[in-house]
C-alpha cells in the first residue's frame, strides 16, 4: 500500500478506523506511530516550498512547525491544533480550517480567500493585511484579533465573537456580520459599505471615519458606540438601540432610523437630510 500523497485521500490502514489517512502516511493522526518523524518530514517539505495543496492534515496536533509561506491552498486542517502558529504570507486559499485551534497565531499577509474558519478558535490572532475575500468566519472566536488593512470583501462573520477585535482600515464591504458579538471593536476608517450587521452587538464599538454607506444595522445594540465623522448615507438603522452614541459630524443623509432609540445621543452637526426618523426617540444631548 502506497502512502497518501498531498492531495490523495486513502482510508486509514488501522482496522475499523473510519478516518482517512493523513498526507504522506498510511494512517490517520490518531493511529500514526511515528508522529515526530512525520512532523519533521512535513516541516522539510514546507521549507523547500513543496506544493501541499489539497493535503489532508486534519485533526493533527502541530508543535513548533512554521508555516510561513506554506503552499496549502485547498488543504484540510479541520480540527487541528496550531496554537501560536506562524502562517505569515502562507497560501490557505479555499482551505478547510473548521474547528481549528489557532489562538495567538499569525496570519499576516495571508492569502486566505475562500478559506473556511467556521467554529475555529482564533482569539488574539494577527490577520493584518491578509487577503480574506469570501472567507467564512461564521461562529468563530476572534476576540482581540487584529485585521488592520485586511481585505474581508464578502466575508462571513455572522454570529462570530469579535469582542475588542481591531478592523481599522479593513475592507468589510458586503460582509455578513449579522448576530455577531462585536462590543468594543474598532472599525475606524474601515469600509463597511453594503455590509449586513443586523442584530449585532456593537456596544462601545468605534466607527470613526468609517464608510457605512447602505449598511444594514437594523436592531443593533450600539449603546455608547462612536460613529463620529462616519459615512452612514442610506444606512438602515431601523429599531437600532443607539443610546449615548457619538454621531458628531456623521453623514446620515437618506438613512432609515425608524423606531430607533437615540436618547442621550450627541447629534451635533449631523446631516439628517432626507433621513426617515418616523417613530424614532430623539433627544439631543445638552452640553453640561
Amino acid at each position: 500500500m502506497t502512502r497518501a500523497g498531498p492531495s490523495e485521500k486513502q482510508a486509514c490502514q488501522s482496522e475499523g478506523c473510519l478516518f482517512p489517512a493523513i498526507a504522506f502516511a498510511q494512517y490517520c493522526w490518531f493511529h500514526l506511530e511515528s508522529k515526530g518523524e512525520w512532523l519533521s518530514n512535513l516541516e522539510a517539505r514546507i521549507l523547500t516550498g513543496q506544493n501541499l495543496g489539497g493535503a489532508n492534515l486534519a485533526r493533527i496536533l502541530f508543535k513548533g512547525i512554521k508555516f510561513g509561506r506554506a503552499r496549502l491552498s485547498g488543504a484540510d486542517l479541520s480540527g487541528a491544533r496550531l496554537i501560536g502558529a506562524d502562517f505569515h504570507e502562507a497560501d490557505l486559499a479555499a482551505a478547510q480550517l473548521r474547528g481549528c485551534d489557532f489562538r495567538q497565531s499569525s496570519f499576516s499577509r495571508l492569502q486566505g480567500s475562500g478559506a473556511n474558519f467556521e467554529g475555529a478558535l482564533a482569539a488574539e490572532c494577527n490577520f493584518e493585511y491578509a487577503q480574506l475575500a469570501d472567507t467564512n468566519f461564521s461562529h468563530t472566536d476572534l476576540r482581540k484579533a487584529r485585521f488592520g488593512g485586511a481585505s474581508l470583501y464578502r466575508a462571513r462573520l455572522d454570529f462570530a465573537i469579535l469582542e475588542a477585535a481591531d478592523f481599522s482600515t479593513a475592507d468589510l464591504s458586503f460582509a455578513l456580520m449579522g448576530g455577531a458579538y462585536a462590543s468594543t471593536c474598532r472599525f475606524d476608517e474601515a469600509d463597511l459599505s453594503r455590509s449586513n450587521l443586523v442584530g449585532t452587538n456593537l456596544e462601545g464599538a468605534s466607527f470613526t471615519k468609517a464608510n457605512l454607506f447602505y449598511a444594514r444595522l437594523g436592531r443593533v445594540r450600539g449603546q455608547g458606540a462612536n460613529f463620529s465623522q462616519a459615512r452612514l448615507e442610506r444606512a438602515v438603522l431601523r429599531e437600532a438601540d443607539l443610546r449615548n452614541v457619538r454621531l458628531a459630524d456623521a453623514e446620515l443623509k437618506g438613512a432609515i432610523l425608524e423606531r430607533a432609540i437615540l436618547t442621550g445621543t450627541d447629534l451635533g452637526q449631523v446631516n439628517l437630510d432626507q433621513a426617515n426618523i418616523s417613530g424614532a426617540v430623539l433627544e439631543e444631548k445638552v452640553p453640561g
